[in-house]
């Protein structure tokens, strides 16, 4: 008499458990999207995590000079500032402290803000 009571509650604890996993989950994927994960995770705290820093001297459509030395942007190029918070591009302008991190052809994948 029981028994289907039972089992409907096992199976809203089990719903209940599943959506709290992929909801965890989700959260953890993005910080680590944020970091771009090949390079673990980047909050833009540490230097050390980036391929390099600099100031803009200029910024165009695909690419950007940074302390005289001229880097390519990936097509899917990401935003951030300290946090790992993602921002529009208009955020970087010339003379902005800026650190990044390039792919395995040397195009820059993410650019931080480093005010």
């Amino acid at each position: 008499m029981f028994y289907p009571i039972k089992k409907a509650l096992f199976s809203w604890k089990l719903i209940f458990s599943l959506l709290l996993m992929v909801f965890m989950l989700s959260n953890t994927s993005y910080h680590i999207w944020a970091g771009e994960d090949r390079e673990g995770v980047i909050d833009g705290r540490n230097l050390a995590n980036f391929s390099g820093t600099g100031k803009i001297d200029s910024l165009k459509d695909d690419h950007i000079v940074i302390d005289d030395t001229t880097k390519r942007l990936s097509h899917h190029v990401k935003y951030y500032r300290k946090g790992g918070i993602q921002v529009r591009g208009s955020y970087f302008k010339v003379g902005t402290k800026v650190g990044y991190v390039t792919d395995s052809k040397g195009k820059i994948i993410s650019l931080w803000l480093l005010r």
